[in-house]
């Protein structure tokens, strides 16, 4: 569905914080509170958008990793025990469906890239060893920008970043408990976590700005799934050899004013840069990836355009998987 003017003041607005009160995002907007309470409910139950949790496994020291693969040799029964390994698996974040010469878009975390081998081996003992190719990359540094083509409000906050970093912070069992209960229910209030944990609200309310202070609970905002905003959705595999820090800097820069770009991730792998954009017509993504290689030649050598079309999972932290529990600390 094509989101309305209101709609698109509205989305943007509570992208990155998804707990702001109706008044302030009317304040915001210029819209009225019940305006701005009708655009939100009516988007939401026609799942045009949905509540996003925004944690960063780097703080914890874990690591993201994106894993493209073709299951084109795959047959069809095969090809689904594999999705279903993939949507089942705790180690998954997200799963999608893509188009190109790949099938599926999938990113992970895990400790090491000893953990994705053994990762793909499960995946390959799923479907009794049926042939699929994967091309891997390590996340290095994740940035999601506000959606500038929907029209923006007033906020103070136009992307969230994330990534390695030495800095690293010991997690007990209620920090999974009330990570893991925004992840499934980003909407719950501090109140309602402390129900669904049967922990006290002081507890929890400490507990989540402290996941906040240390960086782990990045925030709690909006996604939009594929098409439900009337935009076509393309991942751009950028391949680029050595660049300066300063060429690097005006990439980011370049994407970040992009009116179309909608997040960057900056990768270790085949490619160098992967970067997410939607287009109300989607022959423009080609003029995008043009630009780019111009813009940024003789760094940039290629830019591969990977259509995306599903989110069929979207979920931010793998709780208690065996790559993760035995950091736990129990709770004193």
């Amino acid at each position: 569905m094509k989101l309305t003017e209101d709609e698109g003041k509205v989305v943007t607005c509570l992208y990155f914080d998804a707990q702001m009160s109706l008044r302030e995002v009317a304040r915001k907007t210029g819209l009225r509170e019940h305006v701005v309470r009708h655009c939100l409910q009516k988007l939401l139950d026609k799942k045009a958008i949905k509540y996003r949790t925004f944690v960063n496994p780097y703080a914890a020291g874990l690591c993201e990793y994106v894993l493209f693969i073709c299951t084109q040799l795959m047959l069809p029964s095969a090809r689904q025990l594999f999705l279903t390994a993939l949507l089942e698996s705790p180690h998954t974040t997200y799963v999608g469906t893509v188009g190109g010469d790949y099938h599926l878009a999938v990113m992970i975390v895990a400790r090491n890239l000893g953990d994705v081998t053994n990762f793909v081996d499960s995946l390959s003992n799923a479907v009794k060893g049926a042939a699929f190719e994967v091309s891997i990359a390590t996340c290095v540094s994740v940035t999601l920008f506000q959606p500038k083509f929907l029209g923006a409000g007033e906020s103070e906050m136009t992307s969230i970043s994330y990534g390695t970093t030495e800095k690293v912070v010991n997690l007990d069992t209620l920090d999974h408990k009330i990570l893991h209960a925004l992840g499934t229910s980003p909407e719950l209030s501090s109140a309602q976590l402390s129900k669904v944990l049967g922990a006290p609200a002081s507890t929890v309310t400490y507990r989540e700005q402290s996941l906040r202070e240390r960086g782990v609970l990045v925030g709690i905002g909006l996604t939009i799934p594929p098409f439900n905003d009337g935009y076509f959705a393309f991942a751009l595999h950028v391949y680029a050899g050595s660049m300066p820090k300063a060429v690097r800097d005006s990439f980011r820069e370049y994407c970040a004013k992009h009116p179309s770009i909608s997040y960057l991730i900056e990768v270790l792998g085949a490619w160098n840069f992967q970067v997410g954009a939607r287009f109300e017509d989607s022959r423009s993504v080609s003029v995008l990836a043009d630009d780019i290689q111009r813009r940024f030649a003789p760094y940039v050598s290629s830019v591969t355009v990977i259509p995306v079309y599903e989110t069929l999972k979207l979920s931010p932290h793998p709780l208690m998987s065996p790559w993760t529990h035995g950091r736990n600390r129990e709770v004193a």
